[in-house]
This record gives structure tokens, C-alpha cells and sequence, in this order.
């Protein structure tokens, strides 16, 4: 039998050693950021937590050892899929491609339609921009990332209402199987909302990637259903909190030297009113609805001459023909009248014009935006009252209302300890997680926020 001499051997030991110190240092060398969005988290569920009650330990610690602001403005309209794809690009929603939570649907045939697809994002990303500059990603749950492009490893927001089957081309795990392999693992009971928390530590322990995005959801959801700081609410930041903490302390086992990023993508503010906007263009003969006889799968309404794009407490009004100056004429005169009855609760009414220089529904043929008073929000029904009282939470406002502000907080070693820095953009937010990481976002036309020492 041939043997290796012990000069040969102590070679080959050399080289294999040489080569884990090799591969240990490019580790050491790349830089390695963790992205947590708390879906609907105001800036003073931390800044403000002995003010409001709150016990976030993990999170305050954020504003301590880290850079914060004290809140940041979001993009038009202040809804999730929107927000969450100006966080990753650095521009407005009227140039990424994501202009609301749902597909417009003026016939009521797609209710659950929603812009899942990676592909609808026009611009590039962080994900692209990371994995171009050789950097290993991940993402758990963030919208817009079903059959995605530069994420190695990921669990996606799909279905995007939680509730829709999922469609045969759908890519929405990587490796295939990856939930199922994670779920044998948790109690049968666990809801999809803890499931997200527990899917991105497995990623982040198993993986160990130098970029990720996680996503979680159950404070918006609390606040939905209740309100901002409601006990439920309370109960919910509490447990996000304990999640965060063993993230972060999971990031800081792989990499000592991480970035911790903890971002939201909206505010939240309490809506008691709903205010059926699409019944009043059904009495002015702009919607058109189905016989109350029609058999339960067709469709609510029959034909549309002007419809109502709900987005919360702001709503698009879409033009079937944008030059019909007759209906545009029509729809302005209702839409004026409307705002002059104090029931209905609203607040302005954009010009496309305006809209368009605040980033939003880029579409010609959306001629208007009416955004409401807040304590008001849209409803989508098109017969019964116009006016409903019942007591909810709502983010969608317009992004200048104080309450609709988000978050930003970051911390690691190479970041300034106890900075504030007032109020940003979230245009502002990828271009800093880029800076981060040492890429480049060539459509991201603000400056990233000055968190270093």
C-alpha cells in the first residue's frame, strides 16, 4: 500500500490550512448586514416606550448602541408592498413599479390580485446589487420576492393575503421544501405570523448569509384589528421584540462584525369611518353594478366609466378613457361635492399632476387621489350605507401625516453610538444599507443617512 511521506503530509496540512485561514479572512472581509422590517411599527413604540408603555428591551437597546431617527416620511400611498420595495431601491413607487397593495380590479373579478412577482420591480435592488459584488443573500417573507432573481436563499411574501392558492409558477422558497423542513420543527399550533420569525432564524443560523431581509407581521395585524398601543398591540411589539433579540444574536454568532438594520415600512393611526366612496359613482352612473339576482361567481360590477383604486385612507380615481373630458369634468364636480360634507371625512384632493410629484400611482389614467382626514378610510362596497362606523386601525394616509411615519434604526460596530437624526426619507434607507455594504444603487438619487463615527 502507497503512503503518503510525512514531508507531503505536512505540506497538504499546510495548504488546507492555508486555505480555511484564506476562506475564514474573505469572511471576515465582506461586509454583512441584517434587515428586520416590523410591519406597522411607529417610531414611538421605542423612542417613546416609558411614555406608551412599551417593553421593547432589545429595540431600545437600538437607540443606545446605534444611529435612529426619529421617524421617517414613507412614499404614496403608505401601504406595504409600496413601502417595502422604495426600502430595497431608494426610489418613489411611481418608478419601482409597485404603486399599491393590489391590482387595480374595477370589475371585482381579481379581489386578490396582488403584486407578488419579482419581476413587476422595475429597478434594481438590493438583493442584485449584493449579489453582483459576490456577497451570498437571503430574505424571509419581504413582498415582491415570489420567482425572484439574486436571493440565494428565501421564503417569500406569497400568497401575498395569506388566503390565495398559490400558482403553479410560483417560485416562493429556495431550497424547494425549505418551510415544510422548518415546520416539522415547531408546535402544530404555531401561527403563520410566529412561522415567519422562526423561518428567518433557521435561514440566518443555517445559511449565514452576508445579506438578508426579514419581514414580520403580527404588530400590523394587532393594529388592524385594534389600534396603535392597544393591549393586543402592546402584546405583539413585546413578542416582536424577543424575536428580535435572538436574531440579532444569531447575526452577531455568525458575524461579529454585522450591521443590525431594523426598519418599518409604515405608521398606523385609528380609523372609526368607512366611507363607501364607489357608492357614490354608482349614483352617478360612473359604476355600473351587477343585478342583485347575478349567480355568486360573476362579477359585482358590470361596466365602469370611473373607479375607485382603494389604498387605505387614500384612494386613486381611474379613468376608463383618460381623455373623456365629459367623465373627468363629471368625476371632479362629485369629488367636490363630496369633500364639502363633513361625514365623509376628506381631506384633499390631488390632481395627477400632484400626485405624480409625490412619487405615486404613475398611471394617466389615475386622474385623482382623495386622501381623508384620518380617523376615515375607503371602503369598496357598492350598495348599502355610505358611511360605516367601525372601529379599526389604518395606515394609507397620505405620508405627510405625522402618524403614518415609520422607523429606522441601526446598529454594529462601525456605526455611531446614540445618534439621532431627525426625520428622513425612506428613499434614504437603501442607499444607506448599501453603503453598508459597499454597493451601489445607481437609481437611488438620495444620500444615504450619515451613521458612521
Amino acid at each position: 500500500m502507497h503512503r503518503k511521506s510525512p514531508l507531503r503530509l505536512s505540506k497538504l496540512n499546510t495548504l488546507f490550512a492555508l486555505l480555511v485561514l484564506s476562506l475564514s479572512l474573505e469572511a471576515q472581509n465582506k461586509p454583512h448586514v441584517l434587515m428586520i422590517s416590523i410591519d406597522g411599527m411607529k417610531p414611538e413604540y421605542v423612542t417613546k416606550s416609558d411614555e406608551y408603555h412599551t417593553h421593547v428591551p432589545n429595540l431600545r437597546k437600538m437607540m443606545s448602541d446605534g444611529t435612529y431617527a426619529e421617524g421617517v416620511i414613507g412614499v404614496l400611498p403608505t401601504v406595504t408592498f409600496p413601502s417595502h420595495t422604495t426600502m430595497v431601491t431608494g426610489v418613489w413607487p411611481a418608478e419601482h413599479g409597485i404603486p399599491n397593495n393590489h391590482s387595480f380590479d374595477p370589475l371585482g373579478q381579481h379581489p386578490d390580485d396582488w403584486p407578488s412577482y419579482f419581476n413587476r420591480i422595475k429597478v434594481p435592488t438590493l438583493w442584485q446589487a449584493a449579489h453582483e459584488a459576490g456577497l451570498t443573500t437571503a430574505s424571509v417573507f419581504w413582498p415582491v420576492t415570489v420567482n425572484p432573481r439574486y436571493i440565494d436563499h428565501f421564503i417569500a411574501a406569497y400568497p401575498a393575503s395569506e388566503t390565495v392558492p398559490i400558482a403553479k409558477d410560483a417560485v416562493v422558497e429556495y431550497p424547494a421544501g425549505l418551510r415544510k423542513q422548518i415546520d416539522k420543527t415547531l408546535p402544530e399550533n404555531t401561527t403563520l405570523d410566529d412561522r415567519k420569525f422562526y423561518w428567518a432564524l433557521w435561514v440566518l443560523k443555517q445559511y449565514k448569509p452576508d445579506f438578508m431581509t426579514a419581514h414580520l407581521t403580527n404588530l400590523d395585524h394587532a393594529q388592524h384589528i385594534s389600534y396603535p398601543f392597544s393591549d393586543a398591540s402592546l402584546k405583539a411589539i413585546k413578542q416582536i421584540d424577543e424575536w428580535v433579540g435572538q436574531l440579532i444574536a444569531a447575526e452577531r454568532k455568525n458575524y461579529p462584525d454585522a450591521i443590525i438594520v431594523i426598519v418599518s415600512d409604515h405608521g398606523f393611526a385609528a380609523s372609526d369611518y368607512r366611507v363607501n366612496l364607489p357608492i357614490l359613482f354608482v349614483q352617478n352612473g360612473l359604476i355600473t353594478p351587477a343585478r342583485l339576482s347575478r349567480d355568486p361567481g360573476d362579477p359585482p360590477v358590470l361596466s365602469w366609466k370611473a373607479s375607485v383604486w382603494v389604498a387605505g385612507p387614500t384612494a386613486a380615481i381611474v379613468l376608463k378613457d383618460p381623455r373623456d373630458k365629459d367623465v373627468r369634468k363629471k368625476v371632479r364636480k362629485l369629488l367636490e361635492k363630496a369633500a364639502k360634507n363633513p361625514t365623509y371625512g376628506i381631506d384633499r384632493i390631488l390632481t395627477h399632476e400632484e400626485v405624480i410629484k409625490e412619487g405615486g400611482f404613475p398611471d394617466p389614467a389615475v386622474a385623482y387621489v382623495v386622501s381623508f382626514k384620518t380617523g376615515y378610510r375607503v371602503g369598496e362596497a357598492i350598495n348599502g350605507d355610505i358611511v360605516e362606523h367601525i372601529p379599526h386601525g389604518s395606515h394609507g394616509y397620505l405620508p405627510t401625516v405625522p402618524e403614518m411615519r415609520s422607523s429606522f434604526f441601526c446598529s454594529g460596530p462601525s456605526v455611531a453610538k446614540g445618534r439621532e437624526l431627525g426625520i428622513i426619507d425612506m428613499r434614504q434607507i437603501a442607499p444607506t444599507v448599501a453603503q453598508m455594504l459597499g454597493v451601489h444603487l445607481e437609481k437611488a438619487k438620495l444620500p444615504p443617512v450619515h451613521y458612521e463615527p
